[in-house]
């Protein structure tokens, strides 16, 4: 579950759009750009020297492959545990061995037949819910909002938020294996709606009211927490776990894809959904996702349940 590492990365810019958004002129945003390229360059350059597996390359201790911690692991029952994987010789030679035996992959159109065209449906539905229940509203175009309201700093709720979403994520890390994703999930979802109704809500009128302005900027931190909670750490964990193994891939692969369009038909969508002279909807935008999360999730968490 690495969903901490991208939300570590977006606290790093905000903390650095919100320094800069003091300075005048072209550097104001001059500067972000070029520091958000130091990191991709550098990985970049240094990937070309990762080996392809350490396994592939030196031998390996006995403590690595040491099924201690599985074995002691919840998921794992005593009876159930899988036997120590030590043989005679170096463990590393046995382990180099076994990846280099072929596996069978499946073929792609596998994916559309039988019980595995719902572990399909439900690892693309999960990519798909993750876009369009909100997140690209918040995470893409939350500054810009939060600044059109006049309420606070942007740069600062944006910094706040991330710390936020942040903590929740690391939680949610430590409880899932013992409270299981779909509770979990039906939390995050929970909060997810709740939060875009009272901010349709509160942006019904016309000339919204300061009160009303400070709690749809409240609203959109609500909203970040319940997507931290569900759908922001989940969602590609789901998405790993629920195909077959020969087909996984196949299915992860395409759903990313799905990911990817559904992604940006979001991203491109949401400015012609809250600016004049188009829909000038505002903080009435969430009456949209509010309409879409009330659909999405419990038709996703009835087809996982099933699986």
């Amino acid at each position: 579950m690495d969903s901490s590492v991208p939300q570590l990365g977006q606290l790093f810019a905000s903390l650095i759009c919100r320094r800069t958004s003091t300075f005048n002129g072209n550097a104001s945003w001059r500067l972000p750009f070029g520091l958000f390229y130091i990191i991709p360059s550098t990985l970049l350059i240094l990937l070309w020297f990762v080996p392809e597996s350490v396994l592939m390359h030196r031998s390996v201790s006995p403590m690595v492959l040491d099924p201690g911690p599985l074995r002691r692991s919840p998921a794992f029952p005593s009876e159930a545990s899988p036997r120590p994987f030590r043989r005679r010789g170096n463990p590393g030679r046995v382990a180099r061995a076994s990846m280099s035996i072929t596996v069978d992959r499946g073929r792609f159109v596998e994916v559309f037949k039988g019980v595995n065209l719902g572990r399909t449906l439900i690892t693309v539905g999960t990519n798909v819910f993750l876009q369009i229940t909100g997140q690209n509203f918040v995470s893409n175009y939350g500054t810009i909002f939060i600044e059109s309201l006049r309420t606070i700093n942007a740069f600062t709720v944006t910094v706040i938020n991330s710390v936020a979403n942040i903590v929740v994520v690391l939680a949610v890390m430590l409880m899932a294996d013992k409270v299981g994703r779909k509770p979990l999930l039906i939390v995050g979802a929970i909060i997810q709606t709740g939060a875009l109704f009272a901010m349709g809500g509160l942006g019904i009128s016309a000339a919204p009211s300061l009160a009303a302005r400070k709690g749809i900027t409240a609203m959109v931190s609500v909203f970040g927490a319940g997507y931290s909670i569900g759908w922001a750490p989940l969602a590609h964990v789901i998405a790993a776990e629920i195909p077959s193994v020969r087909l996984r891939d196949f299915t992860y692969g395409l759903a990313s894809l799905v990911n990817i369009v559904i992604q940006f038909a979001v991203s491109f969508s949401i400015p012609y959904l809250l600016d004049a002279p188009y829909a000038d909807l505002q903080s009435k935008v969430g009456f949209i996702f509010w309409l879409v999360c009330g659909l999405c999730d419990p038709v996703f968490l009835v087809g996982y349940s099933g699986v």
